[in-house]
């Protein structure tokens, strides 16, 4: 009916994939879970961000933000205290016509000058903790939420005296639609194939890219598996260079610098070489990869904290950056390849682990919030 109240709600997520994605996950649901529910979401103004939200309607709003800097170090101290103070503005002057009656946000610089306007609108709002070690920003944005929700149950004691609930992280669904024939039809790849998948996140990581390429000849010496290789963007003509020099056959070592469509490295995942990002486990536990997971060692170590609940319940094992050589990642992935049982063991670990339905969870927990009085 055209007469029927909407119900209005503001989702921040900017800064990196990890906060835009389950961003874009919850948007889906809310609007799956309710028709008369109104959606607008808000990142950073990184061009980048402008590709992750490509097709997004209502177009997102594009908040002023900026780092909040390590040591002293004056003017960027004074640019991000600046580009708080605008984006807070920028926000009110935004909800001042659109007077949401709920906000989520998933931390992140971007998402300090919104929980200032929330404070400053009395809008009522929620907070999504990725990480299983909560950082002292994700400590701060939470004080003053109504609820929040976290994707590891061992976060939970971070946020003393706030509501909070063990949800998992919110997922974009469609990354699970694609089935294995297509992938491998999609990138040149063989179905029947074991697959290790690396992946590195946008920009990649420079030792996973390393490993990789020079564990790649012995690799497909000793088995008959296939490489899907997603290099991110410094490392990509430097691995292309390498295999080529090894004449190794792109038909069973793909390298891509990126991957859009990441649903077709989910479904070909057998094994996944991967950094420890919340979203990047989440979504390769949902796909079944057994993990090989190598923590970023830098930003406080948090990286290690997201792997060890998985390598606790079986699905992958830690490998520290330092350890992380050639031999080691082949051993590590043949070991996986030659036996088939510790694979499947692995693969079902990290499936019983996933929480697929999180960002339906998370959609509804927010509705809540928006139905309730101040």
């Amino acid at each position: 009916m055209s007469g029927t109240p909407r119900t209005r709600i503001a989702i921040i997520g900017g800064g990196s994939g990890g906060h835009v994605y389950p961003a874009l996950a919850v948007a889906m649901e809310l609007r799956a879970l309710c028709e008369e529910v109104e959606v607008w979401l808000a990142t950073g103004r990184k061009p980048v961000e402008k590709e992750w939200t490509a097709g997004t309607e209502p177009e997102p709003v594009r908040l002023f933000s900026a780092p909040v800097p390590y040591g002293l170090r004056p003017l960027a101290l004074a640019r991000a205290v600046g580009a708080a103070g605008a984006g807070t503005l920028q926000t009110l002057s935004w909800w001042w016509r659109w007077h949401p009656q709920a906000m989520l946000t998933f931390g992140g610089y971007v998402s300090v000058p919104a929980a200032l306007a929330a404070r400053a609108a009395r809008v009522p709002y929620a907070y999504h903790a990725a990480d299983a070690l909560p950082d002292r920003s994700a400590r701060t944005l939470a004080r003053r939420a109504r609820l929040v929700t976290v994707n590891y149950p061992e976060a939970a004691e971070a946020f003393p005296g706030v509501t909070v609930e063990a949800v998992g992280q919110p997922l974009r669904q469609w990354l699970f639609g694609t089935s294995r024939e297509e992938a491998a039809q999609a990138l040149g790849l063989d179905p029947e194939r074991t697959t290790l998948v690396v992946l590195g996140g946008s920009q990649g990581a420079h030792s996973l890219n390393q490993a990789a390429a020079a564990a790649g000849p012995r690799l497909l010496r000793e088995s008959e598996i296939q490489v899907l290789h997603v290099t991110g963007s410094l490392d990509y003509r430097e691995v292309c260079d390498g295999l080529a020099e090894a004449r190794i056959p792109a038909d069973r070592y793909r390298v891509l610098s990126f991957l859009r469509e990441m649903d077709q490295a989910l479904a070909l995942a057998d094994i996944a070489l991967t950094r420890c990002g919340a979203n990047s486990l989440a979504e390769l536990a949902v796909a079944g990869a057994a993990l090989i997971m190598v923590p970023y060692p830098y930003a406080g170590g948090h990286q290690r904290y997201n792997a060890e609940p998985l390598q606790r319940v079986g699905a992958g094992v830690i490998v520290e950056d330092v350890d992380l050589t050639a031999n080691r990642l082949a051993e590590e992935t043949l070991s996986l390849v030659r036996d088939e049982n510790l694979r499947h063991v692995r693969a079902e670990a990290a499936r019983r682990w996933a929480k697929p339905d999180a960002a339906c969870k998370v959609a509804e927990l927010t509705l809540r919030i928006a139905g309730e009085k101040p």
